[in-house]
This record gives C-alpha cells, structure tokens and sequence, in this order.
C-alpha cells in the first residue's frame, strides 16, 4: 500500500494543481486576491509568477502554463502566458464581464478551451481559441447561471470535445453531451437532489464524476460516485467513515483508468480527515492521508487533486487558510499488488458489462 508524504506550504487558498509529462507537480495558490504559480525549486515549492484577480491556470500539451484573469476592462478575462521569448501575452477571451471560468484544458491539437457562465444573459458559454481568434458557443441557458459564482463543471474527452456537468435552481443534476450540432441537454437521478464537483473522462469514453447527494440523512447521502457508461448513468454512495461535512471532493483517474476520489471527513465537532478513496478488488478502501486537529470547519476546506508520474497529488487547504501538499510514496511493485490491481481492472470490467445489459 502506497503511503503519503504531506509538506506545509504556509498560508493561503489551495486553487490549482496539475501534474507535467515529467511528473512534476505545478501548484496554484492564492493570497491576498493574487494567484502564486509554483513549482518544485532544488526540492522546495517556489513561486515563480504572481498574477492578481486569478484563480485558475492549466498546462498546455507541451507543459507551458496559461492563466486566466479577470484583469481586463470590467473584470472582463483574459487568457495570460509568456511567449517564446519570455514576453508576457494576454489574449482577450470575453469583452464582458463574466461569473465563474474556468480554463477547462488543451485539446489535441493544443488549443485552449474555456468555459463560463455569462450572469447577463444568464447562459453557460464554451469558447476554444483557434490561433487568431475565439469561437464561443452556448453550451445551456438558465436562471442558474445569474450569479457571478455559478458553478459548472467541465473537461474534454480524447475528441476534442467539451463536457459539463452542474445543478440547476432545483439542484438537479444537468449534464451536457456534445454533438455535431452543439450540446444535448440530459437531466441525471432525477429523484435525486445532487451537487457535482468534478469530471473526468477516461480512455473509453465514460464519463466518471464525483458528487455530493442530499437526502437529509447521514446515513444515505453524502459522498457519491458516478459514472456515464455508454449513456447509461448510474451512481454509488462511497462508504465513508464518519460522513459529516464532505463539502468537497475530486475525482482523478490514475493510470489504470480506475477512479480515486478524494475528501474530507469528520464527525461532529471533531478532528477533520482528509481522505482518499480507491476502487479495488473488493470495492471502496479508504487511506486517511491527514488528520487536521481542529474541527471543521477549520478542517480541510479546499482539495485539489492530480494524477501523475505514476502518483497521486493533493493540494489543500484548511479552513484556518494553512496550505499543505500530498504526495503518494509509492513501494516497489510485488506479484501480489500487480495481481491486486488486475483484479480490481476486471472488478470495473464486469460492472461496466453489468451496466451495460
């Protein structure tokens, strides 16, 4: 069983984290409205940029870093990089103010995706840059969208197309499914009442996403699992521990397309666990990477996770604002951990066929 190494990285907000082809982690973490961009220095995270009214940044296909402000005129956002030359460019994305954004990734032919919700028009936008210019599209409209902070979730699948997920004014969850001519509209468990965190999209084409389901009770809802298998959803509760205040989580697949979650749990005014959750060949095991002293919600607060150079990566914060980085020590390969991971591949095999029928 792989262990965890966990670093303090002072204070502030945990936003980013991304993993290059190298392995090596990129960090995103945010104090006093400004977003500090680090990477691994001599064995030490140092901030190599500072961006102000940023929250979010994404590696291109070659490991460049862009950023996304709302420097603009009226806050409106700008897409921010340095060239080949070191020069720092800022490419316009919207003449307008916009609510949430996200720099959703880079397609195959690295080109930059984005999403956001416009709060005038009340619509959810998806924009690709072609080079020269920006191409936006409405993804779906609704009342939801009003806030500056209205939530989505959203990544691109191995055809370049983009993907989002979010709950409407009656927290139903919406998924939208590209198409040739746009994106179709489905409503997900709908006798369900469902937050979505994030996506993920494996090599097949499934659509894997964690979530948070309302039900009033401890004891049914909480922490869930879902997953599109060849447009058929279907979800589990994760069987966690103690189950009280899980508001937040991500989801990362790792290198054998199996899905990894990761969370927090507490009970009651007690210690907070930050916790990873793994599918194997007997379901959901759980590690307990940290054990944050205080209660929530001084506990861990925001998680941000990664995968990476054959390990998982968290980033997260706690609610007293102290930043910590997790990194999985991985032990040498036995016959049995091999035989454990193959099992759990054909465990996830036979609950797709299963779904599937």
């Amino acid at each position: 069983m792989a262990g965890w190494d966990v670093t303090p990285l002072g204070e502030g907000y945990a936003q980013v984290i991304q993993v290059d082809s190298l392995g090596a982690p990129h960090l995103g973490v945010s104090t006093g409205g400004q977003l500090h961009y680090q990477t691994l220095v001599d064995g030490s995270f140092a901030t190599q940029e500072t961006f102000p009214s940023t929250t979010t940044f994404a590696l291109d296909n070659v490991d460049k870093p862009f950023f996304v402000a709302k420097t603009g005129p009226d806050f409106s956002p700008e897409l921010i990089y340095r060239d080949d030359q070191g020069i720092q460019q800022a490419i316009p994305i919207a003449n307008h103010r916009v609510g949430t954004i996200q720099l959703i990734g880079f397609d195959s032919q690295n080109r930059p995706h984005v999403g956001y919700n416009d709060p005038d028009t009340e619509e959810l936008i998806h924009s690709r840059w072609d080079g020269v210019s920006w191409t936006p599209r409405v993804v779906a409209t609704g009342s939801n969208f009003r806030f500056a902070n209205s939530w989505f979730t959203a990544t691109i699948d191995a055809n370049d197309r983009a993907h989002f997920l979010w709950d409407d004014d009656s927290d139903q969850l919406q998924y939208a499914e590209p198409t040739a001519m746009g994106w179709t509209i489905d409503p997900l468990f709908m006798d369900q009442d469902v937050f979505p965190y994030n996506m993920q999209i494996d090599q097949q084409g499934d659509i894997h996403f964690a979530h948070h389901v309302f039900t009033g009770s401890l004891l049914t809802g909480g922490l869930f699992y879902g997953v599109i298998e060849d447009g058929a959803p279907r979800n589990e509760r994760i069987p966690v521990a103690k189950n009280f205040g899980a508001s937040r989580a991500m989801i990362v697949l790792d290198d054998d397309q199996l899905p990894n979650i990761f969370s927090y749990d507490a009970a009651f005014r007690a210690p907070v666990d930050l916790v990873h959750y793994q599918l194997t060949k007997d379901g959901w095991e759980s590690t307990i990477i940290d054990t944050h002293p205080d209660p929530q919600f001084s506990g861990p607060d925001q998680i941000v996770a990664a995968y990476g150079g054959g390990r998982h990566h968290v980033l997260f914060s706690t609610g007293d604002r102290d930043i910590f980085y997790a990194v999985q020590t991985i032990p040498e390969p036995t016959a049995g951990c091999l035989l454990s991971v193959a099992t759990a591949m054909a465990v996830h095999a036979r609950r797709r066929r299963a779904a599937r029928r």
